[in-house]
């Protein structure tokens, strides 16, 4: 579990389990939260990315969908952080020896406290610019005299709809490239690469 790159959790055979003996309970702490389907439901979603946000008709088009996408969200890390402070006090009460505790605390930090950890950053971001990109098709939708569609860009048709168009477009921007980052570290704790 160590030395592997990402969160790859071997599944043991047989024969394994029966050789680990009652260690088997410590490690099933570790695979009862990575396989959790709330929480493999929510690596998916931000490993996969957001739904596409380049396509201004189609965010516009999708906006009810974006916004559920962002309140589901919310929903799994709830799930998630009380998933973990579960884990956790399970994890505190497992009586191992001095020399099993720090490797099993490396293995449990990787594979459990770092994802949790990347996904309590990515996670706000990515309801922020789902936020923010509602915002600025709600604009847009309200607004169809004073910007237009034209090629896949917003093209305000005055100086006042450029003046509030532009912080709302800029908000996306910002937002996105700090979900991107985010998203890199995460895959990089998730998969190793």
């Amino acid at each position: 579990v160590i030395d592997r790159p990402g969160v790859r959790i071997p599944n043991p055979s047989a024969d394994e389990i029966k050789s680990i003996g009652p260690y088997h309970a410590h490690f099933k702490v570790i695979t009862d939260f990575t396989g959790d389907p709330a929480l493999t439901a929510m690596a998916a979603k931000m490993s996969s990315g957001l739904p596409n946000l380049t396509n201004i008709q189609g965010v516009i088009d999708h906006r009810d969908t974006l916004r559920k996408t962002g309140a589901e969200m919310g929903d799994l890390m709830r799930a998630m952080n009380d998933k973990y402070a579960a884990t956790q006090k399970e994890r505190d009460a497992l009586k191992q020896p001095d020399d099993l505790k720090p490797v099993y605390d490396k293995a449990f930090d990787k594979t459990v406290t770092a994802p949790v950890n990347g996904f309590r950053e990515a996670v706000p971001i990515a309801q922020a610019i789902l936020e923010a990109v509602g915002k600025l098709s709600d604009y847009v939708v309200s607004h169809k005299d004073a910007v237009r569609i034209t090629g896949g860009q917003l093209q305000p048709t005055s100086a006042r709809a450029q003046a509030e168009l532009t912080p709302l477009v800029n908000a996306v921007t910002a937002q996105g490239a700090k979900f991107n980052e985010a998203q890199r570290k995460l895959r990089i704790v998730l998969t190793g690469n």
